[in-house]
């Protein structure tokens, strides 16, 4: 009576596989007629030729090599005569400029008396200053006595005098000396004014001039106007 039962209610199911079975065609059919599937025959598909790398498919062009540019030389050193290398140039450097001064040992002279003026030219740069030109043109009201000098030889034409000055070196200094006298005829209460000039290139420095002064003739009493 179970056994019944059983078959009864396994009834549909083994109906609805048979249907399914008999849907699906006879290549189902015969996958489940086969034995288990560890002894199913898989069909072998024939190998796929892939092409060699080398040998590019018909019909595609091949990629043509492209040239390389040119190299460019490098440089060549050019040799110079003894394996030395060419000497450094200089730049010259400006000329030092130089000042000149003048005075006077009295300030205060008459007719006939003799006096000297002091001339120092100085140099207070760093470097040398080139050679240079002294000149003086004496006052008229004086006449020339003598001459010293610690930069070179004086010159004398007439009123004029002239020294040709060497390269003053840094911090030097150069001295002229004039031994003067007034002149006789000079008038009273004259001041003499007595300057120089020193040239330099293109340049021209003037010294302040020494004033040296003659009384008038009459003096009048102290304590009038």
């Amino acid at each position: 009576m179970k056994t019944q039962r059983h078959w009864i209610w396994m009834l549909p199911f083994v109906l609805g596989g048979l249907l399914l079975v008999g849907s699906a065609g006879p290549g189902i059919a015969w996958a489940l007629s086969v034995g288990s599937p560890a002894h199913q025959t898989v069909p072998t598909l024939p190998p796929t030729r892939i092409p060699s790398p080398s040998a590019p498919a018909t019909g595609v062009p091949r990629p043509t090599a492209t040239a390389a540019p040119p190299e460019t030389p490098a440089p060549t050193a050019t040799a110079v005569p003894g394996g030395s290398l060419p000497a450094a140039t200089a730049t010259p450097q400006p000329a030092a400029a130089l000042s000149v001064r003048i005075s006077a040992s009295r300030v205060a002279v008459v007719v006939g008396q003799a006096f000297q003026y002091l001339i120092v030219i100085q140099n207070p740069a760093a470097g040398e200053s080139g050679p240079a030109t002294l000149r003086v043109d004496l006052a008229d009201a004086l006449e020339l006595l003598a001459t010293r000098s610690s930069a070179g030889e004086i010159q004398v034409a007439g009123k004029r005098l002239t020294v040709q000055l060497p390269s003053v070196a840094a911090g030097a200094r150069l001295q002229i000396e004039l031994d003067v006298r007034v002149r006789q005829g000079t008038a009273s209460g004259s001041i003499i004014e007595q300057t120089c000039e020193l040239v330099q290139g293109s340049r021209l420095v003037r010294a302040a001039p020494a004033l040296v002064a003659l009384p008038p003739d009459h003096l009048p009493p102290v304590g009038e106007p």
